[in-house]
Formats: structure tokens, sequence, C-alpha cells
């Protein structure tokens, strides 16, 4: 191979790792976006507790609550991670007709 292919290649594969970089992010944050509303148009707000944190691949926050006299459990990537301990008590807004839908609005 010449200089000139081997450079083009090193182009190549840099655009592609950079697009690859870039969408996924922006994939993954349009998703939660879609998520939260959907779960917004017919929310409610109930208490939860923290149960527990996890650090892989992201910020998990583990959660529990009761919603109708059923006992639901849910994690989110969550940007509270340093802001909550495990048995905190937080508000988590959940999809009324999908109660097991949830994510935390806010301590």
């Amino acid at each position: 191979m010449t200089w000139k292919k081997l450079f083009l290649n090193f182009i190549a594969i840099s655009i592609i790792v950079v697009m690859i970089l870039t969408i996924g992010p922006w994939f993954s944050k349009k998703q939660d976006e879609k998520y939260r509303r959907k779960i917004d148009q017919r929310g409610v707000e109930v208490r939860g507790i923290i149960t527990g944190k996890r650090q892989f691949k992201g910020r998990e926050i583990h959660f529990r609550y009761n919603y109708n006299g059923k006992n639901f459990t849910n994690y989110e990537d969550s940007k509270f991670y340093y802001h909550l301990e495990a048995g905190d008590s937080v508000i988590i807004k959940i999809d009324q007709d999908t109660p097991g839908n949830s994510y935390i609005v806010g301590n």
C-alpha cells in the first residue's frame, strides 16, 4: 500500500470512530427523553426509597416504591448519583398505566 492509501484509510477509520462516539450518547439521550415524556403524559408522583447505587457503564441508582398496594423496583442512570445514598427518600414519577415505568424527580 502506498502512504496515500494508508492515510485515507486512517482518516476513514477516524471518522467512523468519531461518529460512533458521538451518535451513541446522543441516541441514548433521545431514548431517555422519549421514555420520560411518555411517563409525563399520565404520570403521578409517589415517594420512594433509594436501595443502592452501582457504577458500571454509567451511574445507576436503584430505587423502590409502592403504588396502589403493589411494590415496584427500578433503576436509572441518574444525574443524582453523587447526591443520593441508599435509604434516602425521593420523589418518583410513575406512569399510571404501567407503574413499573418510572424515574426519579428529586428528593
